[in-house]
């Protein structure tokens, strides 16, 4: 029997991904660009850029112009001077990285269609659309927000090193572009004003301020907790991506934790098909991103109690133990495991 169609609603690193290995397995794939600004600057770790490559059997032209950083510098629980550390990375505008994967997407066999089309028809739909794809009844972990802006940079700035600092009321986080460029990032808890919350924690700040000359007026706000949708994936659905879970930005590991869940998702759409059983395919794909998100959210706890300024972060941390008691919980051992791509069934004492 032929595999059925698949569609994948948005355009995302994570719901290309998805419509790229599927298609590389011959399902028929069809995806709709959802409407997206051109997102944010990115920070690609080398361990992501190295599973992107892998992912989509590329090549370096796949991060062409994105601009190399070697180390970072993180200023968070006090003491006399920052902390410095080597981290290999890249930073670029996530929507060139997004062009880039549609084009290889298209070459792969995946059709881009129009928005008018009939979920109906389609076998799966893969629910890719961000952020802004939250499903009603989603457990947020907290509600810090964030603000980025563009910033000129002074001479003290390094070219190759991305800054952080908690500073009272928030953190900062600097990406240095290059040619005195910078984006610069706040996350503060609640709601926030960009045009007084930045000036405002960069008056507090010893590290990033002085690395500053002037701050573009193009800030714009962002939801910064963490957030797991309430419907992962059910016997025709499945979400991926920022639409399944977000982190918080401190943990620079967006696009890394979507190209999980889109090999995870790839692997539950393949097995169910031909799983007697697939409700326990549906069952192990949220489970295992509700695992996920307890150990993410569990690290923002920790990390934020050993903040210089951790009395600010109090209520958030609050916030992130109670979101967790309502996180459902499931068997400690899963019925499968991911290997190469694929799930595989496990006598009920093995590990997944």
């Amino acid at each position: 029997m032929s595999p059925a169609r698949i569609l994948v609603s948005g355009s995302g690193v994570a719901g290309l991904t998805v419509a790229r290995l599927l298609a590389a397995r011959g399902w028929p794939v069809d995806c709709v660009p959802l409407c997206r600004t051109h997102g944010p600057i990115v920070v690609i770790g080398q361990p992501t850029a190295d599973l992107l490559l892998e992912l989509w059997q590329a090549d370096e032209t796949l991060f062409g112009g994105a601009h190399c950083l070697q180390g970072r510098v993180i200023h968070w629980e006090g003491g006399p001077s920052p902390a410095h550390s080597p981290a290999p990375a890249m930073a670029m505008p996530v929507g060139l990285l997004r062009e880039r994967l549609v084009e290889r997407s298209v070459a792969a066999g995946v059709r881009i269609v129009a928005s008018e089309i009939d979920p109906m028809d389609y076998g799966w739909v893969v629910r890719a659309g961000g952020r802004d794809a939250a499903s009603e009844g989603a457990i947020a972990f907290g509600r810090r927000r964030g603000i980025v802006a563009s910033a000129k940079l002074t001479p003290l700035a390094r070219f190759d090193r991305t800054v952080m600092e908690s500073v009272p009321g928030g953190w900062l986080f600097l990406i240095p572009l290059g040619l005195g460029r910078g984006v610069v990032q706040a996350v503060l808890s609640g709601t926030v004003e960009p045009d007084a919350d930045l000036p405002m924690l960069l008056e507090h700040s010893q590290v990033i301020s002085p690395l500053i000359e002037d701050v573009a007026d193009d800030s714009a706000s962002f939801a910064a907790r963490p957030r797991l949708a309430a419907t992962l994936c059910t016997s025709c659905s499945i979400a991926v991506g920022d639409a399944a879970m977000t982190l918080d930005p401190m943990s620079g590991n967006g696009i890394g934790n979507g190209l999980r869940s889109a090999i995870l998702a790839a692997a539950v759409i393949e097995a169910a098909g031909r799983e007697t059983t697939a409700e326990a395919c549906v069952d192990h794909y949220g489970q295992r991103l509700r695992n996920a998100m307890r150990a993410h959210v569990r690290t923002c706890v920790d990390i934020y109690a050993r903040a210089a300024h951790a009395f600010d972060w109090q209520g958030e941390i609050d916030a992130m133990n109670e979101a967790l008691d309502r996180l459902p919980s499931g068997p400690d051992v899963l019925p499968f495991r991911l290997d190469n791509g694929r799930l595989h069934r496990v006598p009920q004492q093995g590990w997944v």
